[in-house]
């Protein structure tokens, strides 16, 4: 059993299905013929390993066919994605954290996109 994300028109997943691939020769061929079957979708396999297709796709995830990898929404039009993470990254780091004994963060920030600054949250 294998896991399939299928996909809008716009390479949004919208909904993750398990599906039977034990048998399957060629995965390009049988994502294809997903298509037929269930009414003209794109459906690509996702599995949890990080390594396949970038990650394990969730629902609103998007999938670029161009790098065959599934991302999140890009958070803000600054942030860029990590091809090697596909996580997107804002372009300062988040800031160095301390923390109380319960090892919970003291402070926490919201990312500005309009100063691009990472605002102290009180």
């Amino acid at each position: 059993m294998g896991q399939y994300a299928k996909l809008n028109e716009y390479n949004i997943v919208i909904t993750i299905n398990e599906l039977d691939d034990s048998n399957i020769d060629n995965l390009e061929a049988f994502e294809n013929s997903l298509s037929s079957l269930y009414g003209g979708y794109t459906w690509k396999k996702t599995k949890m390993d990080s390594n396949y297709r970038g990650k394990y796709a969730a629902i609103g995830d998007i999938y670029d066919p161009n790098i065959d990898a599934f991302y999140k929404e890009q958070p803000y039009p600054s942030w860029t994605l990590n091809t090697n993470s596909y996580n997107w990254e804002p372009p300062i780091p988040y800031p160095t954290q301390n923390f109380n004994q319960d090892n919970k963060p003291l402070d926490k920030y919201n990312w500005n996109e309009e100063n691009q600054v990472w605002d102290l949250i009180n």
